[in-house]
């Protein structure tokens, strides 16, 4: 078996050398771009003169086709996405209900708490003016937290 390797790389060799030399005397030469371009666009030609085309029914008949597996598709999609919002809002992973923060709920308790205690001041002491503002409590209310 060793014999047979040894047999098989000088020929391998050899045939190294008669490519370049191909090469080089211009035989393996491509034509230029432009002439394999002008080459594609006949074949192309002449390929398309080849091809059947389908008439105006088959035409008709095939866009129905594909608009009627577009359509059983989207409503495919409408089922199962209606299935699991509510497999998914029973068991507690989606809410479809808009939750409140507690800051936010914090900060809005305060400022009306706030509002009616500086009204009811306002009111008793005339002496005293004691203005909130509901802007001036939230942004207290918020920094706060």
């Amino acid at each position: 078996m060793a014999k047979q390797d040894s047999e098989r790389r000088p020929a391998a060799k050899e045939a190294a050398p008669n490519k370049k030399s191909a090469k080089i005397n211009g035989k393996s030469k491509k034509p230029s771009v432009f002439k394999r371009m002008g080459k594609y666009f006949r074949e192309l030609k002449a390929e398309l003169k080849r091809v059947i085309w389908p008439g105006k029914e088959k035409m008709k008949q095939s866009a129905a086709v594909v608009l009627a597996i577009i359509l059983a598709s989207a409503v495919l999609i409408w089922i199962v996405d209606a299935l699991m919002t509510q497999i998914l809002t029973a068991g507690g992973f989606y809410s479809t209900t808009s939750s409140t923060t507690a800051a936010t709920t914090a900060a809005v308790t305060e400022t009306a708490e706030t509002t009616a205690d500086s009204q009811s001041t306002e009111s008793a002491d005339s002496s005293e003016s004691v203005t909130v503002t509901v802007a001036e409590t939230t942004a207290a209310a918020t920094t706060g937290n």
